[in-house]
């Protein structure tokens, strides 16, 4: 069975625009129990690239593979990863149908990074929520602050990312200007679109909301050091502000 969740979210993938600009495109992520006929029914529907989330390692990992691929998913997902093996193993099943890309939101996967990152893998996501909770800690932020988001980039050269995107001007209870600095410091390469997206762009015109959040990305890549210094300094205060708060 595919990882459950209530719809299919879009993800914002950042790359850069001849060497200069990143850009955002919208991607779809299914995030869902689904029937299979579910899965080839959408991908007949778009031909966007399609990323499933299926659940972490285990007995029915072989069988929700071929469930994604046969459904014609362009990525698989695979979360909580704790066993470098496990994910040689998934590699093994997807040979090369689609791409695998993994989340990276447990004390193992974190440990094991520099080996994971030797890996042919489409992409990595560093899952903030699971990590704090995998970690006890009281602040969902931690990683922004305590250099272990930044150990763990490095490790990877292929498209990373972490954290959510909504609005530049909105974002709680840390200010998504604020997390679009921190990506573009970290070159990060893609970001999901946070839950509160929808919620913050109802009424609005998408035409016009859209690209202000492209735009604000490209800002955000195009800073000068100082500005850089200066708003990871205010990323680090706000984290400091709201010990134990988590993101909405």
């Amino acid at each position: 069975q595919l990882r459950p969740e209530a719809r299919a979210q879009p993800v914002a993938q950042l790359h850069r625009h001849q060497g200069v600009e990143p850009e955002l495109l919208e991607r779809h992520v299914v995030r869902h129990r689904l029937d299979p006929e579910d899965l080839r029914r959408l991908r007949a529907s778009t031909t966007a690239p399609i990323l499933c989330r299926i659940n972490g390692y285990g007995p029915s990992t072989a069988d929700e593979i071929e469930e994604a691929v046969d459904g014609g998913a362009s990525e698989v997902l695979l979360p909580m990863v704790r066993r470098v093996e496990h994910v040689e193993e998934a590699l093994r099943r997807v040979a090369g149908r689609c791409g695998l890309g993994i989340l990276v939101e447990t004390g193992e996967s974190v440990h094991e990074a520099e080996r994971l990152g030797r890996l042919p893998l489409s992409r990595v996501f560093v899952g903030l929520n699971d990590l704090a909770i995998e970690r006890r800690s009281p602040s969902l932020f931690a990683p922004l602050a305590d250099g272990t988001l930044e150990s763990i980039r490095t490790r990877f050269s292929l498209p990373f990312g972490f954290g959510g995107l909504t609005l530049p001007d909105l974002g709680h209870p840390i200010p998504c200007r604020l997390l679009m600095g921190e990506m573009a410091r970290l070159g990060c390469g893609f970001s999901f679109l946070r839950r509160s997206f929808l919620a913050d762009t109802r009424g609005r015109d998408l035409a016009i909301e859209v690209p202000r959040i492209r735009e604000a990305v490209a800002d955000a890549f195009r800073r000068a050091p100082d500005e850089v210094a200066r708003d990871r300094k205010d990323l680090l205060s706000a984290i400091a502000s709201i010990p134990g708060a988590g993101a909405r």
